[in-house]
């Protein structure tokens, strides 16, 4: 179910195992959608892994 859209995206609430989720759909930049990078957790830009 669709709860929101604003500047961050759009936002769900989806029910997994009993239990309800808050998930957040963000979409991908072009390096990400490139297909060396399909599936990948790499750090592609560098960020901070915690602040």
């Amino acid at each position: 179910m669709s709860i929101g859209s604003g500047i961050g995206g759009k936002s769900a609430l989806l029910e997994v195992a009993g239990t309800s989720v808050f998930v957040k759909r963000v979409p991908l930049t072009d390096p990400e959608r490139q297909p060396e990078n399909a599936h990948s957790t790499a750090n592609l830009f560098a960020l901070p892994a915690f602040r």
